[in-house]
């Protein structure tokens, strides 16, 4: 489970794959929105103004897939904190021969992370389908 959470963790920090594409697709709405707008006395103000609308949506969803990024990260960085609790947790029981508080206690962190990578998955998948 910790696995799961470090490498999920580790594509979505700012240098992974996703994150630079990210990136790069907010350079280029900007690129294409200061292209479009220099050109304004060419193509003609509504034109451009309805050009203008769609990449400024673009923009705002690139804003959002960028802080669904963030949050990701954050969750995983959650749960990982709440698992190693749970394990530190679960060995102080096992001390205390509390075996079956010490199992409930980590089956119980351990579905809270499944669904919370879960979510995260959901909520990429969401996400990467938006833009198709």
């Amino acid at each position: 489970m910790r696995d799961a959470l470090v490498q999920l963790g580790v594509q979505l920090q700012p240098d992974a794959p996703l994150s630079q594409s990210i990136d790069q697709y907010q350079s280029w709405i900007s690129a294409q929105m200061g292209r479009v707008n220099n050109q304004r006395s060419t193509l003609g103000p509504e034109f451009v103004q309805e050009l203008m609308r769609r990449y400024q949506q673009y923009q705002q969803e690139v804003t959002r897939a960028r802080e669904s990024v963030s949050n990701h990260s954050n969750a995983i960085d959650h749960a990982l904190k709440e698992l190693t609790t749970a394990e530190l947790r679960a060995a102080e029981m096992l001390m205390a021969e509390d075996a079956a508080a010490a199992v409930k206690e980590l089956l119980g962190v351990l579905d809270s992370v499944g669904q919370t990578i879960e979510d995260i998955r959901t909520n990429l998948r969401k996400l990467g389908n938006s833009g198709a």
